[in-house]
């Protein structure tokens, strides 16, 4: 009875994992008939215009070039127009009463001294001349008034600093580019091997769902030859354990493969769980020497060309803070276009020359451009590391490269002897000279084999793509990838 309880158990187990995979395949299988192809060019097609990376770089790209637009303007006249209100405490007044003072006694001593007038009389001639003088007083300014001007500023000399803005902002707007360029290379080859993996998966799934296939047909042999005495109970047993782990691996197979579309779609920025994907996995002749690789990527790498170029960057910087050192002149006109509160000292326009020259500020130009002459320091040292790293990668990648193409060839050779070690280890266990442990050796040695000649092909694929990244040419695997399939129409 306890022997039967755990039969049923086991029994249930292989058919709840069965029933998964039946209906994994039947979902697959249902969503290829009417799912749209997608092959890898049309894949990064997708990316290109999905993904949310890309989209942000490409608003990146559009800000540099309104910031050297922008800067150009400095050059052109500045012409503001400011208004203002003002309240002050009291109205001033011109007040010049003493002179008035003055002129009346002077006048009447005059006509005292003419006409000999009696003092009687020179008081009344003086008390004339108070009536008929007005008073000396002015307002100048109310207690309250009102500005509109406007103002003409047209740089003449900076010492540099906007010539120097502007090739600061050009190499910007390369730099944007440049970034642009990486983020595109990246995001490709997110999505080349996103897209390899998922077909790995897929040929692991089959391959796993093989070894089921075949080890479930040497159970139900196992099951006959133990019915009639041939083969022992430990040897049936033997078998149940492997198939119950090859279900468990080809499970996990799938549950891998699922995450692999979730991955692809990401590095898309869509959804791809609809789609068939059409390229397989690739090995092509490959032309390019590691020679050839590093040259390409001393010119076209993206990361080495933004680095020279944020150099150039900083020495325009440089000379953008040493025209601190320099006087500044600029020419100004300024016009009055509310001229009702204009006091008498206020002019109705007024043009000129200005000049600018700091005198001190704390060493702070002084302390800016040694900043700027640390910061090209700095940049120099970690551009060589820079240049190593990539030189470092690229050897790594081409090695990997040539290792998984040669392990390919030495797997086919032994995928052959698998193949046929499989099938005399069938017909021996069909005669009873071998064992089911023999059978079952065979059928995961070949397993093994064909995942390792899966897994080679994506190795290939990978360390290619990582090499065109680093050479600056992530696009061209398409081009590798239309290489391959000629050679196998050859």
């Amino acid at each position: 009875m306890v022997k039967k309880s755990g039969g049923d158990a086991y029994s249930n187990f292989l058919l709840r994992m069965a029933l998964q995979k039946y209906l994994f395949i039947a979902v697959i299988i249902s969503g290829n008939l009417f799912a749209q192809e997608l092959s890898l060019e049309e894949a990064i097609q997708i990316s290109m215009n999905e993904n949310k990376e890309i989209q942000s770089s490409k608003y990146a790209k559009e800000s540099s070039v309104y910031e050297l637009k922008s800067s150009y303007g400095k050059l052109f006249p500045q012409l503001s127009l400011e208004g203002k209100y003002t309240q002050i405490d009291d109205p001033i007044n011109l007040d010049i009463g003493s002179i008035r003072t003055a002129m009346i006694a002077a006048d009447s001593k005059v006509f005292q001294t003419a006409t000999s007038a009696s003092t009687a009389t020179t008081g009344a001639f003086r008390q004339a001349l108070e009536n008929a003088v007005p008073p000396f007083q002015m307002r100048v300014q109310d207690d309250h008034y009102y500005n509109l001007s406007a103002t003409l500023l047209q740089p003449l000399f900076t010492g540099g600093k906007l010539s120097a803005n502007i090739a600061a902002k050009k190499q910007e707007v390369i730099i944007s580019e440049r970034q642009d360029e990486n983020t595109k290379d990246k995001v490709i080859s997110d999505v080349v091997i996103s897209y390899f993996r998922v077909q790995l998966m897929k040929e692991l799934v089959v391959i796993r769902g093989d070894v089921v296939q075949g080890l479930r047909g040497h159970r139900d042999r196992a099951e006959k030859m133990l019915k009639v005495g041939i083969l022992s109970q430990a040897n049936k047993m033997r078998t149940d354990v492997a198939l119950a782990e090859a279900v468990r691996e080809e499970y996990k197979s799938q549950k891998d493969l699922e995450l692999s579309y979730i991955l692809l779609s990401n590095a898309l920025g869509s959804d791809v769980k609809n789609f068939k994907l059409t390229t397989p996995l690739f090995v092509s002749e490959e032309k390019e020497t590691l020679d050839s690789y590093l040259a390409s990527s001393e010119s076209e790498n993206h990361v080495l060309q933004i680095l020279t170029h944020k150099q150039e960057q900083l020495e325009e910087k440089g000379r953008a803070v040493a025209s601190a050192f320099y006087p500044a002149f600029a020419a100004f006109a300024k016009y009055e276009l509310y001229q009702n509160d204009l006091t008498l000292f206020e002019p109705d326009y007024a043009l000129g020359v200005v000049m600018k020259f700091n005198l001190f500020n704390g060493a702070s130009d002084y302390n800016d451009l040694q900043s700027v002459r640390a910061q090209k320091r700095t940049l120099a040292y970690y551009r060589e590391n820079i240049v190593e790293l990539v030189k470092t990668e690229i050897q790594k990648n081409y090695h990997d490269l040539k290792t998984a193409k040669e392990q390919l060839k030495s797997l086919e050779s032994s995928r052959l002897l698998a193949e046929e070690n499989l099938r005399l280890n069938k017909l021996s266990f069909a005669q009873g000279v071998a064992t089911s442990l023999e059978v079952i050796d065979a059928e995961l040695a070949l397993s093994k084999v064909k995942i390792e000649q899966s897994k080679a092909m994506f190795d290939y694929d990978t360390s290619l793509q990582t090499l065109l990244r680093l050479s600056g040419n992530a696009k061209k695997i398409v081009e590798s990838v239309s290489v391959s399939v000629k050679e196998k129409k050859l």
